[in-house]
């Protein structure tokens, strides 16, 4: 979604304090003359992660989605001198006979596992089929890695898989269970996500969505709080993490910052014509997420 430069201007603004990293990632040679693999590649994250890599002296990038309307999205947005260095597969992660098709052409060294169902509400309308892509589409993956020896296997998760009540926590919790016991040779790495300002479907994306029509903006509970951090940390997680000598655990960030919703609305508010009612909070959420102690961490 665009936004106007006033709305944008506010929201940075109000989420000043959350920018984490001051310097950029500057190992690029870890990734030079691989082939990489983003399925889920053309969502808010995939797509930003293709375009960054595309950048570095990589062989191939190799986007894996099934969704047509962002695979258009992100086609537009790749330079012409970039479109040599990346192939995009219109294709499922539950189609494990054509999957298999691309790992055995291409032989990834890295493969970042970003395909999911992350909208907490459309994940409990649809249980079964947010564990199929949650849970069985990251076996499916983690068995042809193996199979064809993928050297760093990293797992786009979920802070909500942090002590789960919902559809969308519980499966993204199975699916590290999973990631963790499977016995393999290569890296496994779980990364552990804030909510990413301004990505599709954020809080942001519907405050907005409710200014341009006119709509009133429903916050769940008075004290619903969330982490939150933006887009450009969201890759330097991504690739800092990839670059952690570790394996078989979960990454978290260290200095994340959580802010209430009703703060973030009344800030807006001052701003925009924005309506605002306070509701309930449904039982498959928690009124915030947590970074306590937990096993197998690491924190960047």
């Amino acid at each position: 979604m665009q936004y106007s430069k006033k709305f944008t201007k506010h929201i940075n603004l109000f989420f000043k304090d959350h920018k984490i990293f001051k310097d950029q990632f500057n190992n690029k040679g870890i990734f030079k003359n691989k082939t990489i693999a983003i399925t889920g590649g053309a969502g808010s994250i995939g797509s930003l992660l293709a375009l960054k890599l595309i950048t570095f002296q990589v062989k191939k990038i190799v986007v894996i989605d099934n969704n047509e309307y962002s695979i258009f999205k992100l086609r537009q947005l790749i330079n012409k001198k970039d479109k040599k260095k990346i192939d995009i597969k219109f294709l499922s992660i539950l189609n494990k006979s054509q999957l298999e098709k691309n790992f055995k052409q291409y032989k990834f060294d890295y493969l970042y596992n970003c395909a999911a169902i992350k909208h907490v509400d459309i994940a409990e309308e649809n249980k079964e089929e947010t564990y199929r892509v949650n849970v069985l589409g990251t076996l499916k993956l983690l068995q042809l890695a193996k199979k064809y020896k993928v050297k760093k296997f990293i797992f786009i998760s979920s802070d909500k898989a942090f002590y789960p009540r919902g559809v969308m926590g519980k499966t993204k919790f199975l699916a590290e269970k999973k990631i963790i016991k499977y016995k393999a040779n290569f890296e496994k790495k779980i990364l552990r996500f804030p909510n990413v300002i301004t990505s599709s479907g954020s809080i942001v994306e519907i405050i907005n969505d409710c200014i341009i029509n006119k709509k009133t903006f429903y916050c769940k509970h008075k004290n619903l709080s969330r982490f939150f951090i933006f887009k450009t940390d969201t890759l330097e997680f991504i690739l800092r993490a990839t670059d952690l000598p570790v394996s078989n655990k979960i990454i978290v960030l260290s200095r994340v910052k959580e802010a209430k919703i009703i703060d973030l609305i009344k800030y807006i508010s001052k701003h925009f014509a924005l309506t605002y009612q306070v509701s309930r909070l449904p039982k498959f959420e928690k009124l915030s997420e947590n970074y306590s102690d937990f096993k197998n961490k690491v924190f960047i």
